[in-house]
């Protein structure tokens, strides 16, 4: 019957996953910070590394393969950032249905129903779209380089 309470069992279950969920959610919200962090860091240096002046045998090169590093770089980090932010989000539904389950009191709650969780917009739209804005950067970029690179030469 779905209305009884958990046994014993059920119940140490329900807390066990509801610790690991917590702890996983937390682990995998810094991962994603660091993630964050590292990728800005490289872009800032392939920024650098292309508005730096150069010879001019290389300035051809240097706007086509530093924005096409850039590119990769940024589509594999929308594509980690997108797996790291879904697992957070994974985690987080086992928090909440651990806490509709055990029914502590709201102000022990970590999850959705905790009535002081900070209000305002998630970040988490922020993170999924920079790395996108990113790769459409590096397209302009290379589109850019590519137009400079056949003028250069002619």
């Amino acid at each position: 019957m779905p209305d009884e309470p958990p046994s014993p069992n059920e119940k140490l279950s329900t807390i066990d996953s509801y610790k690991i969920a917590a702890d996983a959610s937390m682990k995998k919200i810094n991962e994603s910070w660091l993630i964050f962090s590292i990728f800005w860091a490289a872009t800032a240096l392939l920024l650098v590394a292309l508005f730096q002046s150069s010879d001019s045998h290389f300035v051809a090169i240097k706007w086509i393969v530093i924005p096409m590093a850039g590119l990769i770089l940024s589509i594999t980090w929308s594509l980690i950032q997108y797996r790291v932010l879904g697992w957070v989000e994974f985690y987080e539904k086992i928090v909440n249905y651990s806490e509709d389950e055990l029914n502590p009191l709201p102000k022990y709650r970590i999850g959705e129903t905790n009535p002081n969780k900070v209000k305002g917009f998630s970040i988490r739209w922020i993170m999924r779209g920079i790395p996108i804005l990113g790769v459409a950067a590096w397209i302009f970029i290379l589109g850019f380089g590519l137009g400079f690179g056949l003028c250069y030469t002619i």
